[in-house]
């Protein structure tokens, strides 16, 4: 009990401190008055931010990293800063970027909370690794040859790298896929003359669904005669790494003869396509790729034997 128009005391979190006011004027229209506040204490604590990756701290090459911090005691209006080995890059409970491996990202919050013992506290670090995108290599081995008799059963196989535990197939015949055409090998009797037969092949793994493909032509000999020929054997792209400007040289075959070389980006879209001549069955051709994005690209090299191709990063 304490009278007064002023009371002091260390309240416990839920008191319930009344006051009470006896009137004297001469004309109150009421002697008493009455009013109470319920007291909220707060306890003194440290701030603190804990930081999570989504899906976690591993991604894909040139795949963005989401990150995000939970804190406590961060007060009514908490500050969020984002460091990336060590320099500030974003603000916000959110964070996204594209992370190198090794990368050390942490968040700082800075707290108003009224008890606070600290102003700012540090998160803890998340180390993050980028796994590279490997793409497969394809190259298609045929048997008997690319020459066959018409009606001749062709069975061809695609020889994949890169392709993960669980590759995925697709066969097209002129740009068509192929219904149930989805396994390694592919045999088929009713080819016509000069017929594209494309594998596609998507990986499988951590960064699954890159896609590659190879593709050759059949050509129906009216001799009989068959013949099975790797072209490119020793042909070879140089620089690469290049800025969209390489070269393309080595032997391809015995004549002279036409070459078509068309580069297609990742999707399969075609960026760029010319025709060369072989001459004494070499090539030594300079290319030059205008206007190209950075990225990865497969320069599909044609002669009449079959095909080959070449993967390769233009980094601009």
């Amino acid at each position: 009990m304490a009278t007064g128009n002023t009371y002091n005391f260390i309240p416990a979190d839920g008191d319930v401190v009344k006051v009470k006011m006896t009137a004297n004027a001469t004309c109150a229209s009421s002697e008493l008055a009455t009013d109470n506040l319920r007291m909220t204490v707060l306890p003194h604590e440290t701030p603190s931010a804990v930081i999570t990756a989504d899906p976690g701290d591993t991604v894909c090459q040139y795949a963005l990293a989401h990150l995000y911090v939970e804190g406590a005691f961060g007060g009514s209006a908490p500050l969020y800063s984002w460091f990336v080995n060590g320099v500030h890059e974003g603000a916000g409970i959110e964070f996204s970027y594209a992370p190198a491996t090794g990368d050390v990202v942490t968040c700082q919050l800075s707290s108003n909370y009224l008890c606070r013992l600290a102003n700012t506290v540090p998160s803890n670090g998340i180390t993050m690794t980028v796994t590279p995108l490997v793409v497969p290599v394809v190259s298609i081995v045929s048997n008997p040859g690319l020459t066959i008799d018409g009606g001749t059963s062709e069975s061809l196989t695609a020889v994949v790298t890169n392709g993960g535990t669980h590759p995925t197939y697709q066969w097209e015949i002129n740009g068509v896929p192929v219904n149930g055409a989805t396994s390694a090998t592919f045999t088929y009797n009713n080819f016509a003359n000069y017929d594209s037969v494309t594998c596609i092949v998507t990986s499988s793994g951590f960064c699954d669904g890159i896609s590659a493909f190879s593709w050759v032509y059949i050509t129906i000999s009216t001799t009989g005669v068959m013949q099975a020929v790797t072209p490119g054997g020793d042909v070879q792209l140089f620089p690469n790494p290049n800025k969209g400007t390489f070269a393309i040289k080595g032997a391809v075959g015995n004549t002279d003869e036409n070459v078509l070389l068309q580069v297609t980006d990742m999707l399969g879209h075609i960026v760029y396509t010319t025709e060369i001549k072989a001459v004494n069955g070499n090539i030594n051709e300079q290319l030059s790729l205008a206007n190209v994005a950075s990225g990865m690209y497969i320069l599909n090299l044609h002669t009449a034997a079959g095909n080959k191709a070449f993967h390769f990063v233009v980094e601009n």
